[in-house]
């Protein structure tokens, strides 16, 4: 025993000496640096969206499309898969279609980027998502308790969690969503329920992760951000309808027959339950969505018990630690890139030691366990999400009870 904490404190020395302050800048600092000249000179060299590997920003001429078409003035034909497939062809040289499946006013969210040519416009949207990333790690890591230094640290980590990676460099909009759902937490937190509402409202171009915020908050006692949260998304409805012409029950019947699509295609991709049950089953059964459903109404169950019971009593950031990997969990089709928001339930109890020197790294470590689902069938991912809810959730269940709960208490 005397031999082990020997041994221990040896290494924790020895890595305190290889962790120098100059080192905990420059090399991260110099990490960035790199991925930013790698980004640049992909996309320079890019022809029309062609790379050596394929196409330039994955699933991102699907918003691109969508926003060009916004600006030239054809928004009512965002869903039309043949005057997609004819504007994509310019920027996809191997054919395919990607569908743009969001409401019809996120559109013009990117009816800017439409405005450009593609390969500046994915460069300005890489910087884009990497700023907001930026303000997050640094409003939440650079605090007093912490040494700044670990704001290029933690943004390193954050940037080259596999999901984010592959969600940034994929043109997908995953950090948008957990830059959203921060400043949401931020705003209910500070007492500003009524704008956190606002911003959760504007959380719906991704419903099944809006949905249930609202109903968590309505149950914590936070009505004010449940009712804005409602009331926000009625106006853009309202918008959208009145203003823009838009149908929104032909977006909803085409998002729903491509998510059940999607859910066949990418089913080694999806960390949902339903996904990932139907994946390692080899496919829908009547036993399998039974299964899935126990497990969904399992998570709801607890989820809500725990927000139920933390009615302003415990600190928000412990609820939307636990809330963050639910909300991916419940849905029947989520894809891997919004595990990104796991990494939000970490920065939020970053000040927490055990969190920050061991929940950190192994969660960047484990992101990269996604390469081997062609191999196991099924998505890794999954029970890594899995992993993060249920330590987060017994986590705020025994602080609620003051009870203290090791790293491994996870089962």
């Amino acid at each position: 025993m005397l031999h082990s904490i020997v041994v221990e404190r040896a290494i924790v020395h020895r890595i305190s000496f290889l962790i120098t302050p100059w080192r905990l800048k420059v090399y991260p600092i110099a990490a960035l640096a790199g991925l930013f000249v790698a980004v640049l000179f992909t996309v320079l060299t890019a022809r029309d969206g062609a790379i050596v590997t394929g196409r330039l920003g994955g699933d991102f001429p699907a918003f691109y499309v969508a926003g060009k078409m916004v600006t030239q003035g054809e928004s009512h034909s965002i869903y039309d898969p043949e005057r997609i497939l004819s504007e994509q062809r310019l920027i996809i040289p191997t054919g395919g279609y990607l569908p743009f499946v969001n409401p019809p006013h996120f559109a013009y969210f990117y009816a800017p980027f439409g405005a450009m040519s593609y390969n500046f416009a994915f460069l300005l949207h890489y910087c884009f998502l990497v700023f907001l990333l930026a303000y997050i790690v640094k409003d939440l890591v650079s605090l007093e308790y912490i040494d700044s230094l670990m704001f290029y640290f933690s943004l390193i980590f954050c940037l080259t969690f596999y999901p984010i990676l592959k969600s940034v460099l994929g043109g997908q909009n995953s950090v948008l969503s957990l830059f959203l759902l921060f400043i949401v937490w931020k705003f209910a937190d500070s007492g500003r329920e009524w704008r956190a509402g606002l911003c959760l409202g504007l959380l719906m171009y991704k419903p099944q992760f809006a949905i249930p915020f609202i109903g968590l908050f309505f149950l914590a006692g936070y009505w004010r951000v449940a009712a804005s949260g409602v009331l926000s998304w009625i106006i853009i409805a309202f918008g959208t309808i009145y203003f823009l012409k838009h149908n929104l029950l032909e977006w909803l019947a085409f998002a729903f027959a491509f998510s059940e699509r999607d859910a066949i295609v990418n089913k080694l991709n999806s960390v949902s339950l339903s996904g990932f049950v139907e994946a390692f089953s080899g496919g829908a059964s009547s036993a399998s969505l039974s299964l899935a459903g126990i497990g969904v109404i399992l998570v709801v169950i607890s989820i809500s018990a725990l927000w139920y019971q933390g009615k302003r009593k415990r600190r928000l950031n412990e609820l939307m630690a636990a809330a963050c990997p639910a909300v991916l969990l419940i849905p029947q089709h989520v894809m891997y890139y919004d595990v990104s928001l796991c990494v939000l339930s970490i920065l939020l109890l970053v000040n927490d030691k055990t969190i920050r020197s061991k929940m950190f790294p192994m969660l960047w470590l484990l992101g990269f366990t996604q390469v081997f689902a062609h191999l196991l069938g099924f998505s890794p991912l999954f029970l890594v999400v899995l992993g993060v809810y249920i330590y987060f959730f017994r986590l705020g269940w025994s602080r609620s009870q003051n009870v203290s709960m090791p790293l491994w208490w996870i089962m």
